[in-house]
């Protein structure tokens, strides 16, 4: 959030607690609420040309919590884009599904992390909205400047990227149109080595 905030972007940020947050700025809106039950997700899109959502939970509820978010932008007759972290172990999205079965995908029983967000993929490609899925590979804190690359999901996954790098790609993306209705692998080039 704060280097969006450093970019000039306001940001609405939904929190189930937010005075756990402790972060105070003047180009940002908490706004309490619960993905996964829907409370808030009206009010914290409103007003926004991007969504990114980077829900994350041990528990199967990533999709039912993303099918909220779309409801909520729909319900707002939102033109801008949803970007959703998945992660690369999600591999190929699951197959084409018919329309109106959002609510089976979500109430389906899933057995893994990765099932829940092929599920949530999903749920994007019937939903009608511009969206971008990024795959991420492992996340790590490391703070070194990494060169970020994306991959269709049949090529060989790239390294590792850090937080930091993923966050200053994906508030690149907010201002590139072009990279709607798509689904990619992301992660670092791994460093070139030059021998002495």
């Amino acid at each position: 959030m704060s280097r969006a905030l450093d970019l000039g972007f306001h940001v609405n940020a939904l929190a189930r607690d937010p005075s756990k947050l402790h972060f105070h700025h003047e180009h940002v809106t908490i706004i309490r609420g619960d993905a996964s039950t829907g409370e808030g997700l009206e009010a914290a899109v409103t007003g926004c040309r991007n969504v990114v959502s980077t829900i994350d939970s041990h528990q199967p509820v990533i999709a039912l919590c993303l099918a909220n978010v779309v409801q909520a932008m729909e319900s707002r007759a939102m033109l801008g884009r949803l970007i959703f972290i998945s992660c690369a172990a999600v591999g190929q999205m699951l197959g084409e599904t018919p329309s109106g079965i959002f609510r089976k995908l979500v109430n389906a029983p899933r057995k893994s992390h990765s099932e829940d967000l092929a599920a949530a993929e999903s749920l994007l490609s019937v939903s009608g909205l511009d969206y971008t899925v990024l795959r991420a590979t492992p996340l790590t804190d490391d703070l070194k400047q990494q060169v970020v690359v994306t991959v269709p999901h049949t090529a060989p996954q790239p390294g590792h990227i850090s937080r930091a790098s993923l966050a200053e790609f994906v508030l690149g993306l907010v201002n590139q149109p072009e990279w709607t209705l798509g689904e990619v692998t992301i992660g670092a080039r791994p460093a070139t080595l030059i021998p002495r």
